[in-house]
């Protein structure tokens, strides 16, 4: 399980990007981030891409569909950086909280047997005093992924909303493990591949983050 594949794969490349990403993002947990941040991260970004491809293997050859494998990692990891550097000219700069957070809870079922709810977040970061909730995607998201109408658990689940039912269990996770407020949490996926290079928010935040649809869809 732990041998690198000769040719890189896209979950491997998604691993890369996220492990670079992380690295970076845990020392500044706390620390709003800055246009320097950013700048020193873009220049070393082919460098630390390297490093962690072969991370256990040195001999491991960045060439061909490997090179490739690469250039498109750095294209994603370049999107996470203009989006920051969008925040800190916006004058609201991300503040990372948690990077790569692994958060779970307990639920009982009448007859007492437990199940166990986890999940692990990409980035949460706070900007403008909303806290947002991402997850990154090597593959394309549609702002209908993101919605329902109508709004009901139900629809949720009989017309097979996968991603949508991916942030929700987060933001439901996020608010009893983390203890984020929902009224204070915007909750996304940041599809790293799309041409745009911008995060998918939730529709209808309002709606989905109240304690009435949290419970229902907890139930």
């Amino acid at each position: 399980i732990n041998e690198m594949e000769e040719q890189l794969d896209s979950a491997t490349i998604g691993s890369l990007v996220h492990k670079v990403l992380e690295n970076w993002h845990r020392p500044k947990i706390g620390t709003p981030l800055t246009a320097q941040d950013i700048q020193i991260w873009r220049a070393e970004c082919e460098v630390k891409l390297a490093e962690t491809l072969r991370e256990g293997d040195d001999e491991m050859p960045i060439e061909g569909y490997n090179l490739l494998a690469l250039e498109a990692a750095k294209k994603m990891i370049e999107k996470v950086l203009d989006y920051d550097l969008q925040l800190i000219q916006e004058n609201q700069p991300a503040t990372i909280l948690y990077t790569e957070q692994n958060v779970h809870t307990t639920v009982h079922l009448q007859d007492g047997t437990p199940l166990v709810f986890k999940g692990n977040i990409d980035r949460v970061h706070q900007s403008g005093g909303i806290i947002y909730i991402l997850d990154y995607k090597t593959g394309q998201v549609k702002e209908k992924d993101l919605t329902l109408d109508p709004i009901d658990e139900e629809s949720l689940f009989t017309e097979k909303k996968g991603k949508l039912i991916q942030i929700l269990m987060y933001a439901w996770l996020s608010h009893v493990h983390l203890h984020i407020p929902l009224e204070k949490m915007s909750i996304g996926l940041f599809p790293l591949a799309a041409v745009k290079g911008t995060p998918e928010f939730l529709q209808n935040p309002k709606s989905f983050l109240s304690s009435g649809f949290m419970d229902q869809f907890k139930e």
